[in-house]
């Protein structure tokens, strides 16, 4: 588990869970077929998790819209075409359910440990990185085999702590951390990985050293094509060694370098990217992880920082996404040991500082995945 992720843990396994875990839910005048709509997933890493929608449109809301045991306690959500992929990191599994009804379409095992991270489709073909395990892994719908994809070569504990993967065009990207399993996932100092295989064969066709070590968020693509991952070096004791690394998707991919780097974001480094038509929103996590700020980004051959934070002040948030109409949902997640009064759940912004909700809409449980949140 990524030493983000280990924090977290250590911070909610001593959680008592104020307020309770699952909310009334009381829907609103909640009308299916209104879009847009924020979906998102959260656990407590101590037992089955929840997901909750909010029609962006009419603010209305609803928790608990899985089946059982469908989101586990420490969830990461991926949508792919009309399906929601929720990465049950704990439990060792996925879930995919139908993004209109939530119903229930399967849900598969990864296999023992294997620590699953994020999800890349090809038809039948679910691709998905690991963290320790040999990297990547391939499953076919409706089959319970798992095919290991080795890319644990560069790695000297043969467990390359692969933290997401990316389907462009005929190639999966997946970003690999290279840590030390046995010494806490501590930072070897080694340049972050970025290994390009070929789905017809399954073989790595390019092998990306980045200029900086420990790929932490999901790959994300812009509108360019090429691809951006946050990335950050805790061994230096502040959050600002790393940056926003770049890789292209041409026919010779390359790791294009820093993109934006940490120290320019005002705080630190970046949890969860989004990506827009014309922005780059960054989740940057204050320093002592009380919570964070979005930062937006001008994309472009050059990355432009705007001048503010997208959100209000003195908000804790931990996650966002950018809804098909323009709006953006934020997540927001007080600290441990916050007031039990404190906000928690999902806020609504038209616009920089432009917030549609007066109050965050809680969703049965605190938020805590940094990538847990999609709006469609």
């Amino acid at each position: 588990m990524k030493f983000l992720f280990a924090f977290v843990l250590l911070a909610a396994c001593g959680d008592n869970i104020d307020p309770p875990r699952f909310d009334a839910g009381v829907e609103i005048d909640a009308d299916p077929s209104a879009p847009p709509r924020a979906v998102i997933v959260a656990g407590d890493f101590q037992a089955t998790g929840v997901m909750s929608e909010l029609f962006v449109d009419s603010r209305s809301s609803s928790n608990n819209i899985a089946a059982a045991t469908a989101v586990g306690a420490d969830p990461i959500l991926r949508k792919h075409g009309d399906e929601l992929f929720v990465i049950n990191r704990i439990e060792n599994n996925f879930t995919i359910l139908d993004a209109n009804d939530y119903a229930l379409v399967d849900q598969r095992g990864t296999g023992a440990s294997s620590n699953p991270q994020d999800i890349a489709i090809d038809g039948d073909k679910i691709f998905i990185a690991t963290y320790a395990r040999k990297g990547l892994i391939e499953m076919t719908r409706g089959s319970d085999t798992v095919t290991d994809i080795d890319l644990s070569a560069d790695d000297p504990d043969g467990k390359p702590n692969c933290a997401s993967v990316y389907k462009v065009g005929n190639r999966l990207f997946v970003t690999c951390q290279l840590l030390d399993d046995a010494n806490f996932f501590t930072n070897r100092g080694l340049p972050g990985k970025v290994y390009v295989v070929d789905i017809a064969t399954r073989a790595v066709q390019f092998e990306l050293d980045l200029s900086t070590s420990n790929p932490i968020t999901l790959l994300e693509q812009l509108p360019s094509g090429d691809l951006v991952v946050g990335t950050v070096d805790f061994r230096f004791g502040n959050n600002n060694a790393g940056c926003i690394e770049r890789i292209t998707t041409d026919a010779t991919p390359t790791a294009a370098g820093c993109y934006l780097n940490n120290d320019t974001l005002g705080g630190g480094f970046a949890s969860r990217l989004e990506v827009t038509d014309t922005k780059l929103f960054a989740l940057v996590p204050r320093a002592d992880f009380s919570g964070g700020d979005v930062r937006t980004i001008s994309v472009g051959t050059t990355a432009t920082l705007d001048a503010d934070a997208y959100n209000t002040a003195g908000q804790a948030l931990g996650d966002v996404a950018a809804c098909p109409n323009g709006t953006v949902v934020v997540a927001e997640n007080p600290p441990f040991g916050a007031p039990a009064n404190a906000a928690q759940g999902l806020r609504i912004y038209t616009g920089p500082k432009e917030e549609a909700t007066d109050l965050a809409v809680r969703i049965g449980l605190k938020p805590t995945s940094s990538r847990g949140l999609v709006c469609y």
